[in-house]
This record gives C-alpha cells, structure tokens and sequence, in this order.
C-alpha cells in the first residue's frame, strides 16, 4: 500500500496528568503518545495505542518502533497479542532496546 507511514508509540507515567495524542513529524514518521498512563494500564484503555491499531488494520502503518515491550503493557498476554496483531496485518514492528 501506498502512502504509509512509519510510527512511534511512547507510554510514559507522568505526574502532569493524562494526555494522549497523535502527531506528524516533518519526516513523516507518526508518534502516538499516551503520557501519564501506568504499565500496568489495560491496553484497551489507551487511547492513543489504540488509534495506532486502527491505523495499523486500516493498513496505514508500514512500521511500528517502540522502546520496548513494556510501552505496551506489563502483562505478557497483552504484549503477545498486539503484536500478532500488528504482525498478522503485514505491519513491521521494531523494538527499539538499549
């Protein structure tokens, strides 16, 4: 498909309350933010995540880069399961490890 992008999702917890958002860098590299969220939040309850997975079915996303798995979720069954997702809708998807 054409005219897809590659994307960033960041979660972070943040003292400055909760904020979720989606934006375009001049590269054309997409970031989604959910700031202020927990780990251990369901991933369902993340609002820019799951913008990220609507882009990625709808075939919008050509990478998905994350810091690591935790950005996701702390719990392994969530994890395991957005990525088969991302994976199963021909997206590639980096972890981005020190």
């Amino acid at each position: 498909m054409t005219n897809q992008v590659n994307a960033i999702y960041v979660r972070n917890k943040s003292s400055n309350g909760k904020v979720s958002f989606k934006v375009s860098a001049a590269d054309g590299t997409v970031y989604y933010k959910d700031e202020g969220y927990s780990g251990k939040t369901n991933p369902n309850s993340l609002p820019a995540l799951k913008v990220l997975l609507d882009d990625v079915k709808r075939g919008k996303v050509n990478k998905v880069t994350i810091k690591d798995p935790t950005r996701i979720s702390r719990d392994n069954k969530n994890i395991t399961k957005i990525v088969k997702f991302i994976k199963s809708n021909g997206t590639k998807l980096e972890m981005a490890m020190k």
